[in-house]
């Protein structure tokens, strides 16, 4: 973290509010990333753990806000730096979510599904994406090609979440209707494609904030 704090302050000539709330932000994109590789090794199975990581990350967003009260003048606009943190931390409260279903529904997920795992990855590669754009913001201009890129990745990502989701569930409707699971199962399994999707886009609304970021500094 001091080696950020040291890059952003190269551009900023002097330790600023900027530099604090990068700094944050970069530090509550780490948490998500954490978040998602130990919900991805317990396959939500650790509510206990991710609970912490929400805590975490709501406590650096308070102070986010508390810094923008504070503020006049910022290298971005007030409401996007705002914007951007409330959506970062969306992502891990995405990931609560499934973590909570997991837990309610825990009985249902003796045996995972491939698929399941498969969007459990997504989150993870994604988090990884998200952690890459907001380290890029202690660079002053932007590399928009480079944000770029890192928002091309995280939509293909999220297509595909999208793509599993669907095709699963339409899977469980047929099992269901051949008497091939109960319908609690079906709605188990269903809810936490929803989930596991809505936590990927979650992850791509980061994608879009930092986007326009960059073409407003361009």
């Amino acid at each position: 973290m001091k080696r950020i704090v040291q890059r952003i302050t190269a551009w900023a000539g002097a330790p600023s509010r900027t530099v604090e709330c990068t700094t944050l932000l970069i530090e509550l994109a780490d948490i998500g990333n954490s978040c998602a590789s130990d919900l991805r090794n317990t396959l939500g199975m650790d509510l206990g753990q991710i609970i912490a990581h929400e805590h975490a990350g709501d406590d650096i967003e308070k102070r986010v806000r508390e810094i923008l009260l504070n503020t006049t003048f910022m290298r971005f606009k007030r409401n996007d730096v705002k914007d951007l943190a409330m959506r970062l931390d969306d992502c891990i409260d995405r990931m609560r979510k499934v973590a909570e279903h997991v837990h309610v529904y825990k009985m249902c997920f003796q045996s995972v599904r491939a698929e399941a795992i498969a969007l459990f990855d997504l989150v993870v590669l994604m988090s990884v994406a998200v952690k890459e754009l907001v380290s890029a913001l202690q660079y002053k201009p932007l590399d928009g090609i480079a944000i770029g890129k890192l928002v091309e990745r995280l939509d293909k990502y999220e297509t595909r979440a999208d793509e599993i989701r669907r095709e699963e569930k339409q899977k469980l409707v047929t099992q269901e209707f051949e008497a091939k699971i109960s319908s609690i199962e079906f709605r188990a399994w269903a809810e936490l494609y929803d989930n596991l999707e809505r936590a990927t886009d979650s992850m791509n609304h980061v994608g879009a904030a930092i986007h326009s970021l960059a073409l407003w500094e361009a």
